[in-house]
């Protein structure tokens, strides 16, 4: 039998507050409301209201410098369909193959007449360096991947240049932030116009690093050589692997970018 609001006679179900006027309800006696610990938190903009995956300003809708910490309970969590304990894909990063690969919520088409988010304003070189060009490297990149895909039975991933923009926009924010640092990206795929998926993979790689000095490119003779070596990388990882020739992606963007030090940033995101 529901509960009733003492002020208003709307019917409650377990909530601790009336969900109509905000007025505490009482407990039955005998029974006991379970109080929700929260499971993660978010960080929402205080002018348009956009949720973060964290605190870092500025908002990626509209700029503003200031997100407020909101906590996330299991309430505020869908479920998979086919199980009553596990969470369904949201839109915050889910790392599960240490640093380098992430799993996405879901997307949808949202077209809201706004234009699509300015590129972060990243040093060095976005489209080649050292007589290398990254397209290439990219397209013998995927080429690799998808001759294993083909050798396992699994149909090829496809180009979609909604990726490929979101793949630019996550490597240029980590050359202008730090490796491994990345925005939330649900958003932004989903400003980029990425269509209905389910779930999205985003995978991270950087050939260089402040900790061992070198020049990466120095022994990468031609855009091929620099696709092998990162298909190599990504191939030759269980975690990668795994993600990269499930038949559950059917698409791929990809984006490569050389940073004034010389370092090589990769960004491949999968959706299925």
């Amino acid at each position: 039998m529901s509960r009733r609001c003492p002020a208003c006679d709307a019917a409650v179900a377990d909530q601790e507050r009336c969900p109509a006027c905000d007025t505490p309800v009482p407990v039955p006696s005998g029974t006991e409301t379970a109080v929700e610990e929260p499971i993660d938190v978010e960080w929402d903009c205080s002018e348009c209201g956009r949720t973060h995956v964290k605190n870092s300003p500025p908002c990626s809708r509209c700029g503003h410098t200031v997100l407020e910490k909101r906590p996330v309970y299991p309430s505020d969590v869908a479920f998979d369909s086919d199980s009553e304990t596990s969470p369904s894909r949201r839109g915050y990063l889910k790392y599960v193959a240490g640093i380098g690969l992430a799993v996405l919520g879901g997307g949808f088409l949202y077209v809201d007449g706004t234009s699509t988010p300015a590129m972060p304003d990243a040093s060095g070189h976005a489209d080649s360096a050292k007589g290398i060009e990254f397209a290439a490297a990219e397209t013998r990149l995927r080429k690799r991947v998808n001759d294993e895909r083909s050798s396992d039975g699994v149909s090829p991933l496809q180009h979609a240049d909604a990726l490929d923009s979101g793949a630019t926009y996550n490597t240029r924010y980590m050359v202008a932030n730090g490796f491994g640092d990345t925005p939330d990206m649900t958003e932004i795929l989903r400003e980029f116009g990425a269509t209905n998926y389910d779930e999205a993979v985003l995978a991270v790689d950087q050939l260089g690093s402040n900790a061992v000095p070198s020049d990466p490119l120095a022994s990468v003779e031609s855009a091929t050589e620099l696709g092998d070596r990162f298909a190599s990388r990504w191939l030759d990882s269980a975690g990668y692997r795994g993600s990269l020739l499930s038949p559950r992606y059917a698409s791929i963007g990809l984006d490569i970018h050389v940073d004034v030090d010389g370092f090589v940033y990769l960004t491949g995101i999968l959706t299925d």
